[in-house]
């Protein structure tokens, strides 16, 4: 079944009283949103310590996806809550202003290249800074805060903490090519050495709020995933899982995690309009992401049954991904089918079925499905790769 309009903008529809009795009567939750660039998602080796007690204390999303696989689009799509093609403007409506807007102390904390102050005033932050956001945690006030912090952490780990543990190798994914495993090692060394600085943001945060812990929402995710060799590539932007699929946790107080299932289909695009709900906030009209509160909370609501991403954004290599269930369709620039992978059965996308015969039916229904998306969205690629969308610029 695909989604109508109404269902693609609310899906959720209002939070339920039922769930939460007290959100209209109590002070609302404040906000911590924390994002890691290039944390994939779901990695066995990785010793986060700080992320794990989250995810013990919240619920955790194993089937979250980045809209975008490059950092500013993404970002962008998550505090807008429109895709790349659609966030751009500084006058849009976004999270940090629509909080601002409910009475919200805002913050954001980290780089936003090319942002200046007065640009991130213009998205709804009161406050800016290069560091965790800790003073800003630390002020008094009786109004909610909302901090988003951006942990970008240094691209060049250094190379002394970077060792194999215990002299031995790391587990590689099997999609890394024979040819490249070497090389890979050197990279997972790297990249785990920066997730264990960068955990130790997160523990120095989650510490600061410890006092606020009964009135605060933290989400932590990703901007995309780094792909360390696999499919034999490098750059993010590409529509592999180690790429595309990022760490999704929240921790809302209210909520008992051992009850919940974050086992649902869940984009980037999507997190604006769900951490309002989750607020008591009204969503403003145009938001493309659906509100996931009342499913999160209570349970109740529509499941995404799909999900959609795209990339390359202004090149000849743009691509078009969705996600049905555990079915997956990649289209060129030419909408031609250039992957069809089934997660469940090939999770490393090692057996791409785009050509075979068999799969013909499911081909045409994931395909009519992603240019379901693409109208509903705004994304107008025509077949010929050329932009009808006025003003989109790749911006990272």
């Amino acid at each position: 079944m695909v989604l109508g309009r109404r269902e693609f903008l609310k899906t959720a529809g209002t939070l339920a009283t039922a769930g939460m009795p007290s959100l209209a009567a109590e002070r609302k939750p404040n906000v911590l949103l924390i994002e890691a660039s290039g944390w994939r998602a779901n990695d066995a080796e990785l010793n986060a310590p700080n992320l794990e007690r989250l995810a013990s204390q919240g619920i955790r999303f194993d089937r979250a996806y980045s809209c975008c696989p490059v950092q500013l689009p993404s970002r962008a799509a998550l505090m807008t809550g429109r895709f790349p093609w659609a966030s751009n403007g500084l006058d849009l409506p976004s999270l940090g202003g629509e909080l601002k807007k409910a009475g919200y102390r805002t913050g954001f904390a980290g780089e936003w290249t090319p942002e200046r102050p007065a640009e991130l005033r213009r998205r709804g932050f009161d406050y800016s800074g290069m560091d965790l956001g800790i003073d800003f945690l630390k002020q008094k006030s009786e109004n909610p805060f909302f901090l988003f912090v951006a942990l970008d952490g240094p691209r060049t780990a250094p190379l002394r903490s970077a060792r194999l543990r215990g002299g031995s190798a790391f587990k590689l994914h099997p999609n890394v090519p024979e040819d490249s495993r070497e090389r890979a090692q050197i990279e997972y060394a790297l990249y785990y050495a920066l997730c264990s600085a960068l955990d130790k943001s997160i523990g120095d945060l989650i510490k600061a709020i410890e006092g606020q812990r009964a009135e605060t929402i933290v989400l932590f995710t990703s901007d995309y995933g780094e792909l360390l060799g696999s499919q034999g590539l490098d750059d993010a932007d590409a529509p592999f899982e180690e790429a595309a699929r990022v760490p999704l946790v929240i921790r809302d107080p209210r909520l008992k995690a051992a009850d919940q299932a974050g086992d649902f289909l869940v984009s980037h695009v999507d997190l604006m309009s769900t951490l309002l709900g989750l607020c008591g906030v009204e969503i403003p009209d145009g938001v493309q992401g659906r509100d996931l509160s009342s499913l999160i909370s209570t349970g109740q609501g529509n499941r995404p049954e799909s999900i959609y991403c795209a990339g390359g954004l202004g090149t000849g290599g743009e691509w078009r991904m969705v996600v049905r269930g555990l079915d997956k369709l990649v289209v060129d620039r030419k909408s031609e089918v250039t992957h069809l992978y089934n997660l469940g059965q090939d999770p490393y996308e090692l057996d791409d079925r785009a050509g075979d015969p068999s799969q013909e039916l499911k081909r045409d229904e994931l395909k009519a499905l992603l240019g379901d998306w693409m109208r509903r969205s705004g994304d107008g690629m025509d077949p010929s790769g050329l932009k009808k969308r006025a003003g989109l610029k790749r911006r990272g």
